[in-house]
């Protein structure tokens, strides 16, 4: 749960736009911006399914069950990279970095997040190797701080 300030679906694509990791998407923020959602303020919930800390580091999973098809290959990194953008799992990525960083930001001395945050798993279970290949099944990513920053100030502003 975090409070978040009176935000609209165009001013949140326009982050996205502006912040946003080309390397993932460069049309998110457009997508973002059609969603059209009415202006909304609150509390945001959200539920993270695992936060883990290697060393110095903290991570983000999350398990995802979809059928994408019946080949191992289905299951590819292009094709995992198209569901998270499709169904928006990489804007819930976004918002989940946030959440973590927030709470970080408050209960860890030093907190520095290039220092502090690994990364993002999402886990396809249907996906996973048994032979271990890391190839297929899960998407890893690293939201970049100008985002999570700009984000994260636009979402708690008052």
């Amino acid at each position: 749960y975090f409070p978040i300030g009176k935000i609209s679906s165009r001013q949140v694509g326009e982050i996205f736009s502006t912040y946003g990791d080309t390397a993932v998407n460069k049309d998110f923020g457009e997508m973002i911006e059609k969603l059209n959602f009415l202006s909304i303020e609150g509390i945001l919930k959200g539920y993270i399914d695992l936060i883990f800390q290697k060393t110095d580091r903290f991570y983000i999973v999350d398990w995802k069950s979809n059928y994408l098809g019946v080949e191992l290959q289905d299951y590819g990194k292009k094709k995992i990279s198209e569901v998270m953008i499709s169904e928006y799992y990489l804007f819930q990525a976004y918002l989940y970095t946030i959440a973590l960083h927030k709470y970080l930001s408050r209960n860890l001395i030093g907190y520095d997040y290039e220092k502090h945050f690994g990364c993002v798993f999402y886990v396809f279970l249907r996906g996973i190797d048994p032979s271990g290949n890391p190839e297929y099944g899960i998407f890893r990513h690293r939201p970049p701080f100008p985002l999570i920053t700009a984000l994260d100030q636009y979402l708690s502003k008052q």
